[in-house]
């Protein structure tokens, strides 16, 4: 599976219940829709820290990593990258 299918399995089954995962598009806009609102998007941030290996810091908690699931997965791939061990301290 790969990290936009997990996303939007997790943003479905936490935000979303009782809904298919499929009517849930990598584009859709997930703050202007309503299925994340500042509460979610901190509940998001918690399980994207323990669920990939990731730290986001406070400053980088803005809307547009949390407006889509493609946002989204660009952003912790983004973190992933920043926390590789390969990455220049």
């Amino acid at each position: 599976m790969n990290l936009e299918q997990e996303l939007r399995d997790h943003i479905a089954a936490t935000h979303l219940p009782g809904e298919d995962t499929e009517n849930l598009q990598p584009d859709d806009d997930l703050l202007d829709s309503g299925i994340l609102d500042s509460f979610a998007i901190m509940q998001l941030v918690n399980h994207l820290e323990q669920a990939y290996g990731i730290v986001v810091p406070t400053g980088e908690i803005e809307p547009e990593h949390f407006a889509s699931v493609s946002a989204l997965a660009g952003f912790v791939r983004e973190r992933q990258s920043d926390t590789s061990p390969d990455s220049p301290a």
